[in-house]
C-alpha cells in the first residue's frame, strides 16, 4: 500500500518510547498489520474511498511526528485509531468549505446540453423586477409623512385587534349558548 511506504519512509520508529510491538515487529510491519483496520475506521467516518486513504495517511504522519507522546496507556492500536479518527474528522471540517462535482456527472451534463454543475449554482440574489419593486417601495415609504404613517398604523393596529377579539369571541359564545340548552 502506497501510504504504507510514504509513512514508514517519514517516520522514525526508534522516536517511541516502550514500543515493543514495533521494536519486535518493525515498523513497516506494525503499519501493515493495522493498516485495513485504521482505513476502515476513516472511510466509515467519511464515507469516500479517496479522501479515506487522506485521512488514513495524515493520520498515520501525524503518528510518525508525534511518536514520542505514545506513553503506553493504551495499546498502540487504538492510539493510532484515535489519530486516524481525528484526521477523519478534520477531512469534514474542510469538506464544509469545499463543493464538489463528480467529473463523470458533470460528463453527463455535458452530453445532454447542460452546463457543467449548473444546477447548483443558482443566483440567489433578487432579480431585476424585484430590486425595482423593493426600491419603489422605498421611495413611496419615504415620500408620506410621518404622521400619514402613524395613522395608518394606528388602524391597521385597531383591525387586528377587531378581528381578534371576534376570534375569541366566537367560541365563548358558542359555548355559552350550548351549555344554556
Amino acid at each position: 500500500m502506497e501510504t504504507i511506504q510514504t509513512v514508514h519512509t517519514a517516520c522514525d520508529p526508534k522516536a517511541a518510547k516502550g514500543m515493543t510491538q514495533v521494536d519486535d515487529e518493525g515498523f513497516g510491519a506494525v503499519l501493515s498489520r493495522y493498516s485495513a483496520s485504521l482505513y476502515r475506521i476513516a472511510f466509515r467516518k467519511l464515507g469516500n474511498a479517496e479522501d479515506a486513504e487522506d485521512a488514513l495517511q495524515d493520520g498515520l504522519l501525524s503518528a510518525c511526528k508525534n511518536m514520542h507522546q505514545f506513553r503506553g496507556d493504551a495499546q498502540f492500536s487504538t492510539w493510532l485509531g484515535s489519530i486516524v479518527l481525528n484526521s477523519a474528522r478534520m477531512q469534514l471540517r474542510r469538506r464544509q468549505y469545499r463543493n464538489f462535482v463528480s467529473l463523470d456527472e458533470s460528463q453527463e451534463n455535458l452530453d445532454e446540453g447542460n452546463p457543467i454543475g449548473a444546477e447548483r449554482l443558482e443566483d440567489s440574489s433578487p432579480d431585476a423586477e424585484e430590486t425595482l419593486q423593493q426600491t419603489q417601495a422605498r421611495e413611496n415609504l419615504e415620500r408620506i409623512a410621518e404622521g400619514t404613517l402613524k395613522a395608518r398604523f394606528f388602524r391597521a393596529r385597531m383591525q387586528v385587534i377587531a378581528i381578534a377579539r371576534r376570534a375569541l369571541d366566537s367560541p365563548r359564545t358558542a359555548n355559552a349558548v350550548s351549555s344554556n340548552r
